[in-house]
């Protein structure tokens, strides 16, 4: 046997250990399972396995260090366990990987700076643990990575200077905007002991309430180039950035690998000057300006949205055209999605596309929305989803619209008018 693949089923209690005995497998997938007890040392004896996937259970107890045995792993995931205690320094052994996720579980102690050592990494997710201490330096080695995220930790110290944009017009050397929020490095924004915290970066000024998000990240994100050879959309210009992170905040904000569109509560400013070479951007960039100057009631055309994303916007409903300290905007619900499907509480977010009247920089607020009306996730075995295989897609869509447009702002988690609050105390003049 050289795949055991037994994902998405109803699995529990320990691995058995005659699995050890499967000598020539190459893949292992038994992710979304209820599995459980410590994963044993004999997950190190499978001299040819090229992909170990037990995420989403219940394992606990350490990661074996003989994991660090298996030389032609490329992907590793054990996202979503209870797995603590210390990662094995023997990890960075692992020199054909790729990808390595071991996001959501209890891991403690620092990063070990073997991790530096994967050089192939295409990405590497420790986010949501109890890790601490120092951004190991080793990490910077890491250049063919394009998704590295450290969130939702106890880091602290500086971040290193490779990963840091000194001014919007300078790039750094790194290829990736490593995800930082969520720790206690230099240059968090932590909230007051006052109703409302002030935050100001880099002529940036907003306020936000206390009680509900615990700290800001704010950075210059360095631009991501389109991939050689691909098409003019791709990527994301050099623009200012203002993460939002709050672990006992609305549970929106708590998702971990809910909508595939992984947008986290944020703030950003590009300043046109930057994008205007790319004839798309400039495209949405005036059909913006065209929408505000016309304010037209009716919400059924696509409105003008960044970042881009890869995917179509399917609707958008409580639209409504809102003004902050030196700008204006529209605000409005959304989901992306790439092929027909249920509207879900997971993929829709609040989002504001604003410019300030000088037309200097294009103002950008996402959150990740909450509300009871719609079904939590995309559920194919569901009454819901049965019943949308049903409809015709177009009146399932006008259906959903209607009922989210009828809707208070305080049934949505976070309050509509909060979030508005928020994007109209902006004053942006960096």
């Amino acid at each position: 046997m050289t795949e055991l693949v037994l994902f998405d089923n109803g699995l529990s209690g320990p691995l058995p250990a005659e699995l050890g005995d499967l000598t020539h497998l190459r893949v292992i997938r038994m992710m979304n399972n209820e599995l459980s007890g410590s994963l044993a040392p004999w997950l190190g004896s499978f001299p040819d396995l090229m992909e170990l996937d037990l995420g989403r259970n219940q394992f606990s107890g350490e990661i074996p260090p003989e994991v660090g045995r298996l030389k032609n792993l490329t992907w590793l995931n054990l996202t979503g366990n209870e797995l603590s205690g210390a990662i094995p320094s023997e990890l960075g052994n692992l020199q054909q990987l790729k990808q390595l996720n071991l996001d959501s579980n209890r891991l403690s102690g620092s990063i070990p700076g073997e991790l530096g050592m994967l050089k192939t990494l295409d990405g590497l997710n420790l986010s949501h643990n109890q890790l601490s201490g120092a951004i190991p330096a080793e990490l910077v080695n890491l250049t063919n990575t394009y998704w590295l995220d450290l969130s939702y930790n106890r880091l602290n110290g500086a971040v290193p200077d490779e990963w840091v944009t000194a001014s919007i017009d300078e790039s750094p050397n790194t290829a990736f905007a490593p995800r930082l929020w969520g720790n206690q490095l230099e240059g968090t924004i932590f909230a007051s002991n006052d109703p409302t915290t002030d935050v100001l970066f880099e002529g940036i000024r907003f306020s936000y309430p206390s009680d509900m998000i615990e700290s800001v990240w704010p950075e210059i994100a360095a631009g991501v180039h389109p991939t050689p050879g691909g098409v003019e959309w791709e990527g994301d210009p050099t623009h200012y950035s203002l993460t939002f992170a709050s672990l006992s905040g609305p549970a929106a904000f708590q998702r971990t690998w809910g909508t595939w569109l992984q947008l986290p509560p944020q703030i950003r400013i590009y300043p046109v000057a930057i994008m205007e070479s790319n004839e798309f951007i400039r495209a949405r960039i005036e059909g913006l300006r065209q929408l505000l100057e016309t304010k037209p009631n009716s919400s059924t055309n696509e409105i003008p949205m960044l970042p881009w994303i890869n995917a179509t916007q399917v609707f958008r409903a409580q639209v409504r055209y809102l003004d902050f300290q030196n700008g204006r905007g529209v605000r409005f619900i959304t989901q992306y999605r790439q092929d027909p499907g249920p509207v879900t509480d997971e993929e829709i977010f609040y989002t504001f596309q604003g410019l300030t009247n000088d037309g200097a920089n294009y103002v950008v607020a996402s959150f990740t929305l909450s509300t009871a009306v719609l079904p939590d996730t995309l559920d194919f075995e569901s009454q819901e989803f049965r019943e949308f295989e049903k409809k015709n897609y177009q009146e399932y869509l006008t259906e959903q619209v209607a009922t989210l447009e009828a809707l208070p702002s305080k049934e949505f988690e976070p309050d509509l008018a909060i979030l508005d609050q928020i994007v109209a105390s902006l004053e942006v003049q960096p």
